[in-house]
């Protein structure tokens, strides 16, 4: 058993962490029961492991707003331009350690003195407070100064878990004076998104992006409910071949021309937004799976 209590810099008022780890094992293959089947299996080993971790890692005084100076005001009754300063972005004073909690059980064989071996795990682990960057919205006033901007900031945002099970086995053999050693593995993880700060929070951001006119767009969504990495794009309907289709879907967007898609409007509000988009996947594999010789 160890604990950990790490301290870290890069944050304010929660400089400090605890971090627990556990792990235990028994080697049933040394018990009174098993000696049958010695000659067979030379060693079969249950293993049961729970451990926490702690990451920083983040810039430096992210948790510390920027003032920057040289900032032009206009005051007074006479108006006049005095220089500045100028907070131009938000942070958030309270970030705390992303903690990492890992959870497996595992099962080792060994067969005939390690002519082969088999590893069966399954796992769990969970990513809380996790420190992402989000963006905030226009109206939070956030202000570009000298062709910086400062419109995203860190912040603990949510909670994620990935859940599966990897499978390793190898087999060692000899022709003659040359030895050989098959190995093969195959891993299968779900991966979710369990909560972010705010209830039915979606989260926008990061690559690829779609690019239409004057438009630019992401794909990849943060959702509780969905993997991260996560791709939510419009619906397609074909494309504007006639007058009339032309017609009907200017009332949904204005600057529709012949030739473009049509895009559903999956709410039926009238309006094409976020909440028109729906889920096509992810970038996560359904299983992986290796060969080794």
């Amino acid at each position: 058993m160890v604990v950990r209590r790490d301290g870290s810099s890069n944050f304010g008022n929660q400089k400090y962490g605890t971090f627990p780890s556990i792990s235990a094992g028994w080697t049933f293959s040394n018990e009174p029961f098993f000696k049958n089947l010695k000659n067979t299996i030379s060693l079969a080993k249950l293993r049961l492991g729970y451990g926490t971790t702690g990451s920083d890692r983040i810039p430096p005084y992210s948790y510390s707003p920027i003032v920057i100076a040289n900032v032009d005001y206009i005051l007074g009754e006479q108006p006049n331009l005095i220089s500045g300063m100028t907070q131009p972005g938000y942070v958030d004073p309270n970030l705390k350690w992303e903690t990492n909690i890992s959870k497996n059980i595992g099962l080792d064989f060994k067969f005939k003195g390690g002519k082969a071996g088999l590893e069966i795990d399954l796992y769990e682990q969970n990513k809380k407070d996790m420190l992402l960057a989000i963006t905030t919205p226009i109206s939070a006033g956030s202000t570009p100064v000298n062709g910086e901007t400062y419109d995203r900031f860190l912040t603990n945002i949510g909670d994620l878990r990935n859940r599966g099970v990897e499978v390793s086995a190898h087999y060692n053999h000899k022709f003659g004076p040359v030895g050989l050693k098959f190995s093969g593995n195959f891993t299968k993880n779900k991966n979710t998104v369990v909560s972010l700060s705010r209830e039915g929070e979606i989260i926008f951001d990061g690559y690829p992006n779609i690019i239409r006119v004057d438009q630019n767009e992401p794909v990849a969504v943060l959702e509780a409910g969905l993997p991260v990495g996560a791709f939510k794009v419009y619906q397609t309907d074909g494309t504007i071949k006639t007058d009339q289709e032309l017609e009907i879907y200017q009332l949904l967007d204005p600057n529709a021309q012949k030739g473009d898609l049509r895009y559903v409007d999956t709410d039926g509000n009238g309006v094409l937004n976020n909440n028109d988009k729906v889920y096509k996947g992810s970038y996560q594999p359904d299983f992986e799976i290796g060969f080794n010789l």
